[in-house]
């Protein structure tokens, strides 16, 4: 048996920023999350609200004390009812956005993922016996924050940047597997929801978009990168048409991979961290050869 492994630690911090150390953030991709450049963090840190589910019922959402009034969102433009998504009032000031009108860089937005793996590596394993041979080569990628924007991108693209005349035709996500809010929760009929509403002449507050942490998810994985099954006949056999060796083989690429992201490949993501669909899926392959040593 042979085994070999080879890993990567990786770690980044910015050392230093212009006009005294002076954090800012820049938007990814026009609407996505925001970029944070902070003295200390990793580069490309994620700056998002914190997602905490769902306001089930109207009891549930926060009264200001002093004024008797719900907490807002979007620079109070928007009050927030059952069905919300639920984000953190991280600076106590009774609005949920992003501070930059205030003279404040970040408002609620707080530090939410890092997108450089903390890890990475492979390992190779392979088995000899008698005239078999059998060779499996691994890679992983540890300790890395993701957001799936593909899927955040199918909700924004119906429920906030589309309109009821055009539902029909923008590509709707795959709506089973959410337990998305009715308003029947409002009423303690059925179990609490834990995705937003879904009402297509509901409020339009940019909630489907990855300024919050709905969408992050865990980018570490392990795939199978692949399998070489090998046979090599008997060299008495082989003396007689004069070569030293033959070897017959199959090799499996791509087998599997391990993760708990939900996007289809963990593995293929921006530098920023982002799955955005659009890059080509890994093949899956299967080849069939030989090998003839004169």
């Amino acid at each position: 048996m042979e085994y070999s492994i080879a890993f990567s630690f990786n770690k980044n911090r910015l050392a230093a920023l212009p006009n005294g150390n002076r954090s800012f953030y820049i938007d990814s991709r026009n609407y996505n999350q925001q970029i944070g450049f902070v003295v200390g963090q990793p580069i490309y840190t994620f700056y998002q609200m914190k997602y905490a589910g769902v306001y089930n019922t109207e009891a549930e959402i926060p009264v200001n004390p002093l004024t008797g009034q719900k907490i807002t969102y979007f620079k109070g433009y928007q009050n927030v009812y059952a069905g919300f998504p639920k984000w953190i009032d991280v600076n106590k000031d009774w609005d949920v956005w992003s501070g930059e009108d205030r003279g404040d860089a970040f408002g609620d937005l707080v530090a939410s993922g890092d997108p450089n793996p903390k890890v990475t590596g492979g390992f190779s394993n392979e088995f000899f016996y008698k005239n078999f041979s059998l060779g499996v080569y691994c890679t992983y990628t540890f300790g890395r924050d993701i957001i799936n924007t593909f899927e955040s991108n199918q909700f924004a693209g119906v429920w906030n940047f589309g309109y009821i005349y055009n539902y029909a035709n923008q590509r709707l996500p795959d709506l089973s597997q959410y337990n998305y809010w009715l308003p029947e929760n409002q009423k303690g009929d059925i179990a609490p929801a834990t995705f937003p509403s879904l009402n297509p002449y509901g409020a339009n507050f940019y909630q489907f978009l990855p300024f919050s942490t709905m969408w992050n998810d865990n980018g570490s994985y392990l795939r199978i990168k692949s399998i070489t099954l090998g046979y090599s006949l008997n060299r008495k056999l082989i003396e007689k048409i004069k070569v030293q060796n033959v070897r017959f083989y199959s090799v499996l690429d791509n087998v599997h991979i391990f993760q708990k992201a939900r996007v289809p490949d963990a593995e293929l993501v921006s530098p920023q961290g982002e799955y955005t669909g659009a890059a080509y899926p890994i093949p899956k392959k299967i080849t069939l050869g030989v090998d003839i040593t004169f």
